[in-house]
């Protein structure tokens, strides 16, 4: 491992968020719970259950990013990267270690309400 590399500025955590056609919460859809599963202890950040289903990863690297989209795609779930920033969350990574459920709105919060930029996560066309 290691690589340290600088630590760029900017407003916090640079996080990556992952679209899915849908997510859908309860026991009996384990797709969606091998994914949680699979983010536990790798990864921190969030999921955003329906359609399109979100996945923030906060903190991670491209090499993270890679790595969760495959397994994803292993467990039958295929992911794609739309926005790769900086978020604004405090604390994000202290001491836990997993997906932490989200709505919607939390994202809008996480990327400083940023209409744009939200829209863009939701694939949505600008207005």
């Amino acid at each position: 491992g290691g690589g340290g590399g600088s630590g760029s500025g900017g407003g916090g955590p640079v996080a990556a968020v992952l679209s899915y056609n849908h997510l859908l919460k309860g026991k009996e859809h384990k797709k969606e719970k091998e994914m949680v599963s699979a983010a536990k202890g790798a990864y921190v950040g969030y999921v955003v259950y329906g359609t399109p289903g979100l996945v923030v990863l906060c903190d991670a690297s491209d090499e993270d990013v890679a790595g969760y989209l495959s397994t994803c795609r292993d467990i039958g779930k295929c992911g794609e990267e739309v926005y790769r920033g900086a978020i604004q969350d405090s604390g994000a990574a202290e001491g836990r270690r997993g997906l932490d459920e989200m709505e919607l709105g939390g994202i809008k919060q996480l990327v400083g309400g940023d209409e744009a930029t939200y829209r863009q996560i939701l694939g949505l066309p600008p207005l």
